[in-house]
């Protein structure tokens, strides 16, 4: 995609990302469940179009949100990112969402909006439920 060159210096900060606490990461976790429609919105979109990548990206990320829901559901009073950093594999789930994941989604979404399909990016954008596809 064109916008990843351009974007090279913002995916480097987020290869580099620190965070002050588990309670802070939980946050921007938690963040996610609030966000899961605009990444059916691209899942969908992926799917209409073709786009392989994308659509397991998308679904990646939705199994992660799935889980993060679920486990609030029953440990509502624990912090997922406690419960994920106890595992390798929850470790490295959490550690792939919250930096390669949101790069390569910051990345599809400036390229629907600039090149591909400008109203989805622009609903992606804008925090619309439902573009017009």
């Amino acid at each position: 995609m064109g916008s990843k060159f351009n974007n090279k210096f913002f995916n480097s900060l987020l290869d580099e990302l620190t965070y002050r606490s588990h309670e802070d990461v939980e946050i921007i976790t938690l963040s996610y469940i609030d966000a899961r429609s605009v990444f059916v919105t691209f899942m969908e979109w992926a799917i209409q179009n073709d786009f392989e990548s994308i659509l397991e990206d998308m679904v990646y990320v939705l199994c992660f949100i799935q889980d993060v829901r679920m486990f609030k559901k029953h440990h509502p009073d624990m912090l997922f990112v406690e419960h994920a950093m106890s595992t390798a594999q929850g470790h490295e789930k959490l550690r792939k969402v919250l930096s390669n994941e949101v790069s390569k989604f910051l990345d599809y979404a400036i390229e629907l909006k600039l090149h591909t399909d400008p109203e989805v990016g622009v609903a992606v954008w804008s925090g619309d439920e439902k573009p017009a596809m």
